[in-house]
C-alpha cells in the first residue's frame, strides 16, 4: 500500500521530468532506453504534504537535495537504482555538489533556471532532465500552506520539542 501511495501522489503533484511530461526525448537530446518513461524529482514537502513536494526554488548560496525516482511501465515509481551522473544544462545558475544512490544535492549560484540533468553514469543519454529555478532570498515570510492561518499583527516563534511537556495544562492552546 506504502509504493502505491507514493505513485498516486507523485504523479498527481508536479515532479515529472520533460520526458516523463513529454512522453517524448527532448529535440536537444538523446535519451537512454534504461529511463522509457523518464524520471519524478522531489524536494522537501511542505508541511508534510507529498503532493507539494516539486522541488523549489533553490536560494543562491543554499542548496537543496532532489530525490530522483524512476517510473516503470506499470507507472509504479520506485527509488531511482541505475548509475547515473548528474549536471546541470548551462551551470548560470545552479551546480550539482553531491549525489547519492538515488538522490542529488545542488547549489544556487545565480538567479535564473537551469535544467538538472540526469544522465547514464558513463554516456551522455539523458534519462530525463527538470527546471530547477534560483533566486536571491531577501526576506523570509511566513504563508499558510494548508489550513492554518496568519495574521501579521502576532508575532510567531517555532520551539522544537514536545510543547505539551513543556506547559503547564492550564495554559495549553
Amino acid at each position: 500500500m506504502k509504493r502505491l501511495a507514493w505513485v498516486l501522489l507523485l504523479a498527481a503533484g508536479c515532479t515529472g521530468g520533460e520526458r516523463n511530461q513529454t512522453g517524448d526525448c527532448p529535440p536537444d537530446e538523446v535519451c537512454s532506453p534504461l529511463t522509457p518513461d523518464g524520471m519524478h524529482f522531489t524536494g522537501v514537502s511542505l508541511v508534510g504534504v507529498p503532493l507539494l513536494a516539486e522541488p523549489k526554488t533553490t536560494a543562491v548560496g543554499g542548496t537543496q537535495t532532489i530525490g530522483l525516482w524512476k517510473e516503470q511501465p506499470t507507472g509504479e515509481i520506485v527509488p531511482l537504482d541505475l548509475p547515473f551522473a548528474a549536471s546541470t544544462d548551462n551551470g548560470d545558475a545552479l551546480v550539482v555538489v553531491a549525489g547519492e544512490p538515488n538522490e542529488v544535492v545542488i547549489t544556487g549560484t545565480a538567479s535564473g533556471s537551469d535544467y538538472l540533468r540526469i544522465t547514464e553514469a558513463d554516456s551522455d543519454l539523458l534519462y530525463d532532465r527538470y527546471t530547477v529555478d534560483a533566486d536571491v532570498l531577501d526576506h523570509v515570510e511566513i504563508v499558510p500552506a494548508t489550513f492554518e492561518t496568519y495574521d501579521q499583527a502576532t508575532p510567531v516563534s517555532f520551539y522544537a520539542g514536545d510543547v505539551s511537556q513543556r506547559i503547564p495544562a492550564a495554559r495549553r492552546w
